[in-house]
């Protein structure tokens, strides 16, 4: 599916509490990602992501999904002589 992936940073302060973070998002076309609900996983260039609120239609066919990354974490290297 063709899309438009972006994460652009966010920095948020509450009073003298800052965050500094991204907020990785996908723009695609409504008829592709209706079906697509909160919590489904992603994957946008071999990178797993978490779906985290329902497909948000724009009203001109297209959506948002907002995303959030998941950690993937690495396999152990196998032996090749099994030991």
């Amino acid at each position: 599916m063709r899309a438009i992936f972006d994460e652009p940073y966010l920095n948020a302060e509450l009073g003298e509490y800052e965050l500094d973070t991204n907020q990785p998002r996908l723009t695609c076309k409504w008829k592709n990602v209706q079906d697509v609900a909160r919590g489904d996983v992603v994957e946008v260039g071999g990178r797993p992501y978490d779906v985290v609120t329902n497909a948000q239609p724009d009203g001109t066919g297209m959506a948002l999904l907002a995303l959030a990354a998941l950690a993937v974490l690495p396999q152990p290297e196998r032996n090749p002589y099994g030991v």
